[in-house]
């Protein structure tokens, strides 16, 4: 009987991706993932606490409260931001590259769970996964800029640095109409791995 509770809280999900699909152009990329990452933030502090307290209410409705969330914006965002910010003729690798980091993250998170529960309790690592999610939003808040709406150019230009040194990569064609101009130049030879 209890297999069936993984019905409403894939539920959840869905309807949190639903909710960031239908909100991700009207409020933009950057404040869906920062919201997105904030109530992530609450519900594992809550779902920490839940199992400290040995609230088991608490610690069922903080998961369906993270899946909504994660849904929102954590789950679709990562590749709804990668496939925007890389040029063109390195989008490819560079976002099939992402989703290895993506998919290998999720194993490791797979594979170290109960290793890290026995040495931190229940709680320990949903406070640990909290902790990580806190920082990963002020790098976030600081460093990732808001893309939607905006042309590949304009994404580009985005990335220029303080001196005017553009931090994209060119392959040493000239690539200043679509791209911007770069200080970094790669061979024709050379690839991106």
């Amino acid at each position: 009987m209890d297999i069936w509770i993984t019905v409403p809280l894939s539920l959840m999900q869905l309807i949190g991706i639903v909710v960031c699909f239908t909100i991700i152009d009207r409020f933009g990329r950057r404040p869906t993932l920062l919201m997105s990452m904030s109530f992530v933030f609450v519900s594992l502090m809550m779902i920490g606490t839940g199992f400290a307290m040995d609230a088991s209410k608490l610690t069922v409705a903080a998961m369906f409260i993270y899946l909504f969330s994660f849904g929102m914006g954590l789950s679709t965002m990562p590749y709804t931001m990668n496939s925007e910010i890389y040029p063109e003729e390195y989008r490819g690798k560079c976002v099939a590259q992402a989703t290895g980091v993506f998919w290998f993250s999720n194993f490791l998170v797979s594979v170290t769970f109960l290793t890290l529960a026995n040495a931190l309790g229940n709680e320990g690592i949903f406070y640990l996964y909290a902790a990580i999610v806190f920082v990963s939003e002020v790098f976030f808040y600081f460093l990732v800029p808001e893309t939607s709406g905006l042309s590949l150019h304009e994404i580009q230009a985005l990335f220029i640095g303080p001196e005017g040194e553009h931090t994209s990569l060119s392959d040493g064609e000239n690539n200043e109409e679509d791209y911007g101009s770069t200080n970094l130049e790669l061979s024709l030879n050379t690839e991106i791995v």
